[in-house]
């Protein structure tokens, strides 16, 4: 198996989503795909998370919609029309939940570190999502995982450590079987959780 990494400018529009998808379908070995967000999402994400804790509620609202549009724009690329739809539905019910996370946070003005991680997470889960649509509309069978149910980590937020033995066993039984059935798993990098289920994230270029 190998693990293809593509940064947040290899997916920082539709374009490059599609050369990714080349470079993917090219690819014959068995395969495990990590992507990070969109290009300037995650800075974006950290300002949400800083506009909710001076408690601007409404300017953290518009911050998180101008997101959203512009994860809804790139669902555009995927051409089977309920693949798109899915997906957008998919898209549609992650930043209604990031609106409402942030929309508590900023009541009570306080983003905790863990808080912060949770924010900074929809980046990877929203192009994860949106390369794994890519990758099926261009007959390419992958699956999606949520990188939280795979990568296992301590509880040191903002810059958590893996746990390597934990999350081999996470491979071994949620991945392999993927793997074997022929199909290509694409998951967000940068974000893991706890062994209780908690978000984290691995900090900058942590992936």
């Amino acid at each position: 198996m190998i693990v293809m990494k593509f940064g947040g400018t290899s997916v920082k529009d539709a374009e490059a989503v599609r050369r990714v998808v080349q470079v993917v379908g090219r690819e014959r070995r068995p395969r495990l795909v990590v992507v990070s967000a969109l290009s300037k999402v995650t800075d974006a994400l950290l300002e949400v998370a800083r506009l909710a804790e001076q408690g601007d509620g409404l300017a953290a609202r518009q911050a998180v919609k101008a997101l959203h549009r512009r994860h809804e724009e790139m669902a555009a690329l995927v051409r089977a029309t309920e693949r798109r739809a899915d997906l957008l539905a998919t898209i549609d019910a992650l930043f209604q939940e990031l609106e409402g996370i942030a929309h508590a946070l900023a009541v009570v003005e306080e983003v905790s570190p863990r808080s912060r991680d949770a924010i900074v997470a929809f980046g990877e889960l929203a192009s994860s999502r949106i390369v794994a649509a890519a990758l099926e509309d261009a007959g390419i069978a992958s699956r999606w995982l949520d990188a939280r149910a795979v990568l296992v980590t301590d509880a040191q937020h903002g810059a958590a450590l893996p746990d390597r033995e934990a999350t081999d066993e996470r491979l071994r039984s949620g991945v392999r079987p993927l793997l074997a059935e022929g199909l290509v798993p694409v998951v967000g990098g940068f974000v893991g959780a706890t062994a209780s289920g908690l978000t984290t994230t691995l900090g900058r270029g942590g992936s």
